[in-house]
């Protein structure tokens, strides 16, 4: 009760001494905060023993000192614990996409063709060497060798077997190399085209012929370099490392893409509800970009093509 102050003079008032219980709590709660294969993210989720770590955040991640930290806490006997999964939300740098980047080279135009009979009954035939060297986007030559099993030219007492004849996609292919002829006595034509004529000049190569059913082919193809790289949806994923891409079931300029989003132990990732990989019948040059779908980001790769001799 506040004293009457009616004169002047000192006056002394005792107050409580307002000392209040501290409440105890309890010390056993450790907190967990770091990165995690899977799970919710920036929410504290409580978990009792590290099989609910396993079935919440995807267990022992290489990745994930948090995971380890984790899993020897309940092994010392920890009881209960927070976690608080996190992840990285900065964009992507230029050198993290070339990081997640890879190169294929894809057959957009390809001929097949076959030793003539005339070619195969050369004495010593064994097999035909054939070079192709572009000359311009429509136009190569094309040098064919008849050759021994040691890889040396065949010879007659004209000459080698062997000539270099100059094609362009766009005139008639098939009647150019029909009239094509060694230079020595027997003056005969080597090969011969197999099926559809390329719709471009074959990469600079040299090529040995294989064998099938008894007749020699040789094949020439034009090829691009086709580069792949990791949307910024697909390195955001929880325990991204890199994407594995294999092409497959190639018919001309078209062919099956397999993609899969891996961790650096290889593990396909997962977000709980599906795995990060995805099959795509794709088309050369690409006019569609396939993405695997979740919710609510899509995670694919994005297109970029040039036209590159190798």
């Amino acid at each position: 009760m506040p004293l009457a102050l009616t004169t002047p003079g000192v006056y002394v008032q005792e107050l409580p001494s307002g000392s209040r219980t501290i409440t105890g709590v309890s010390t056993s709660l450790t907190a967990f905060v770091g990165q995690a294969l899977r799970g919710p993210v920036d929410v504290p989720t409580r978990i009792f023993s590290f099989a609910d770590f396993e079935r919440g955040f995807g267990g022992l991640w290489t990745r994930s000192p948090l995971s380890q930290s984790v899993r020897h806490y309940f092994l010392n006997g920890g009881r209960e614990a927070l976690i608080v999964r996190v992840v990285n939300r900065e964009v992507p740098s230029q050198d993290a996409a070339a990081a997640a980047s890879v190169v294929l080279p894809v057959a957009t135009s390809r001929m097949l063709l076959r030793a003539t009979t005339a070619a195969s009954a050369v004495s010593g035939f064994h097999q035909l060497e054939v070079t192709s060297v572009p000359t311009g986007a429509t136009t190569f030559d094309v040098t064919v060798e008849a050759q021994d099993v040691d890889g040396n030219v065949l010879t007659d007492a004209g000459g080698d077997f062997s000539y270099t004849v100059s094609l362009d996609t766009t005139g008639n292919i098939s009647a150019a190399l029909a009239a094509a002829t060694t230079g020595n006595t027997a003056a005969i034509t080597l090969v011969e085209l197999v099926g559809p004529a390329p719709t471009g000049a074959p990469d600079a190569a040299t090529s040995t012929s294989f064998r099938a059913s008894g007749v020699h082919y040789v094949a020439l193809s034009r090829t691009a370099s086709m580069k792949l790289v990791a949307t910024s949806d697909a390195q955001a994923l929880a325990g991204f490392d890199h994407l594995e891409l294999v092409v497959r079931n190639v018919v001309g300029n078209t062919f099956d893409l397999d993609v899969t989003a891996r961790d650096g132990s290889g593990v396909v990732l997962d977000d709980g509800t599906s795995a990060a990989t995805y099959t795509s019948r794709s088309t050369w040059p690409a006019t569609s970009r396939p993405r695997w779908r979740r919710a609510p980001a899509r995670v694919g790769f994005n297109w970029s093509s040039s036209m590159a001799r190798r």
